[in-house]
């Protein structure tokens, strides 16, 4: 197979030219196209090409500057010239540095394919005389290649290889790193077979003699494997590299992940998915690495969802607004998954759909939830969300001042519940009579407010003791108890464990592998 590079600032010559070379077919294809010299020469190391059809005239850098600077990088190439009119200097000086052919434009179909065959055969006639050269170790060692791929696979999928003579593939059973490179929108823009094949060849320029592999996870994702005396920075760099070169040819953005501490080849893809899986929060072109086991899984449900729940059945809508931006604040604040980040609005959504039974341009839950899972980034996830909740603006409630006003005492509460605030001074800021205020309250919540008002601490407290190492007095502080013995009695009544027995639990982030002592500091948010 047969690489060719198309170098034309004609984009018309060089679709032709391409179409030429798909049909033509007999292990000719073409990798790349540049509209000149300059682009030609940084598809090189990611194209890979074996022939280059270059037009002399181009702006930029023509021809000749080109051919000069491809021979220094790669004396194996093999060249074919193209003119407008004969052009008998340039001709000669190419035709000393080795060009294959030089056709004046329009050149016909039996010019081209002959001045393609006659490459091809320079090409073969060198890898022939090259294996001479090197002998049966090289072949060895290409065949050797080829079962450490096949050995590799196997182990990045669990098993064990079948094949008992693993002496030259020993480093396999020991710890290595694995990296992740995909497409940010592989549904408009897949990586290819080429593009597996520029990321070869990206590979062996940058490793050099140390072992590299390069597998297929998807149509969208490239996989690589390296071996465990791999530093995770050198990981870092090579990845990132990577990604920039093969952003150049896939035209559109990539992004990465990889493990954050060696490990054997299943576990480390497995690590390597969860440093892809950050792009979901940082975007397009994200690097992440594995920050440990997929962290996510919702302990209980999230305050701000149950407010905005609230907030639909009073149906304020600038409240409901208010309410849906806090919830996707403390997702993303939590990192949580994308898997439960798309659970949790679907659960805000069946609300949606119960007060809007009339309104028929809505789509069902379904169709909502498959609307998101199509989705990449979270910053998609959420203007889908906060467009469907705009489109329910004619149809909320906001004409209901009593509604109105339990909905700012809600989200008062929500963003004061660690002050000392009571029945009083909530009614005092709605300006509602402290009685009427109790009773109406009761009416469109079903729970009073001291009852509502210890919901909303005590759910605090749990995400507090679930996500940090605060000590127990310090979480009652946060979450409006001074008295830290009035707090474990609080606790205790409404969850039915103290807060020490609900973190040191089975299944909790605490016990199970310890919280992390800094996150206090941005969540849960206060």
């Amino acid at each position: 197979m047969y690489r060719v590079l198309i170098v034309d600032d004609e984009p018309l010559i060089r679709r032709g030219i391409r179409r030429f070379v798909e049909k033509m077919g007999s292990g000719f294809f073409c990798c790349g196209e540049a509209g000149n010299g300059r682009e030609a020469l940084v598809l090189l190391a990611c194209a890979q090409p074996d022939i280059c059809i270059v037009d002399i005239k181009m702006p930029d850098m023509d021809g000749l500057q080109f051919f000069t600077r491809a021979c220094v990088a790669n004396n194996r190439l093999q060249f074919i010239f193209l003119s407008g009119y004969a052009e008998f200097d340039y001709a000669r000086a190419m035709m000393r540095h080795g060009c294959t052919h030089y056709l004046l434009k329009p050149m016909n179909h039996k010019e081209m394919a002959d001045a393609l065959n006659a490459a091809g055969e320079k090409i073969s006639a060198h890898t022939s005389a090259r294996l001479d050269r090197e002998g049966h170790l090289q072949l060895t060692r290409y065949l050797n290649q080829a079962k450490r791929e096949d050995f590799a696979r196997q182990l990045l999928a669990g098993r064990n290889p079948q094949d008992k003579n693993i002496s030259e593939q020993s480093w396999l059973m020991e710890p290595c790193l694995v990296g992740l490179i995909a497409a940010d929108h592989p549904s408009g823009r897949a990586l290819s077979r080429p593009m597996r094949e520029a990321a070869e060849g990206i590979c062996a320029a940058l490793l050099k003699e140390n072992f590299w592999l390069v597998l297929e996870e998807t149509d969208d994702t490239i996989c690589f494997l390296l071996p465990g005396q791999t530093k995770i920075t050198d990981m870092h760099t090579f990845l990132l590299r990577c990604k920039q070169e093969l952003t150049n040819v896939v035209g559109g953005t990539l992004s990465g992940g990889y493990n954050i501490r060696p490990a054997v080849a299943h576990k480390a893809l497995a690590g390597a998915k969860n440093g892809l899986a950050q792009r979901f929060y940082g975007g397009p072109c994200y690097l992440g690495k594995e920050v440990g086991e997929e962290s996510g899984a919702a302990q209980g449900s999230l305050l701000s969802e149950q407010t905005l729940v609230q907030m639909l059945r009073l149906g304020e809508r600038e409240s409901i607004l208010d309410a849906a931006r806090q919830l996707l604040s403390e997702i993303k604040a939590q990192s949580l998954t994308q898997s439960v980040c798309i659970a949790t609005l679907c659960y805000c959504y069946l609300s949606v759909c119960r007060i809007s039974e009339y309104i028929v341009d809505l789509p069902t839950h379904h169709e909502f939830q498959k609307q998101l899972e199509q989705f990449i980034f979270f910053d998609e996830v959420e203007d889908c969300f906060l467009r469907i909740l705009e489109r329910l603006y004619p149809y909320t409630a906001e004409n209901d001042e009593p509604r109105r006003a339990v909905g700012r005492a809600i989200l008062y509460i929500d963003k004061h519940y660690n002050q000392d605030i009571g029945l009083r001074e909530v009614a005092g800021y709605v300006n509602l009579n402290t009685s009427y205020f109790s009773a109406l309250f009761k009416r469109e919540t079903g729970v009073n407010f001291m009852d509502y008002l210890t919901g909303v601490r005590i759910e605090k407290a749990k995400s507090f003791l679930l996500l940090t190492s605060l000590k127990v007095y310090e979480i009652a502080a946060q979450v409006g108890y001074p008295d830290s013995k009035y707090f474990n009695r609080a606790f205790r009544k409404a969850v039915g464990l103290t807060p020490g027995g609900f973190r040191e639990r089975p299944g909790s982030a605490k016990g199970a592998k310890g919280a992390d002592p800094t996150v206090h500091k941005n969540c849960p948010s206060q």
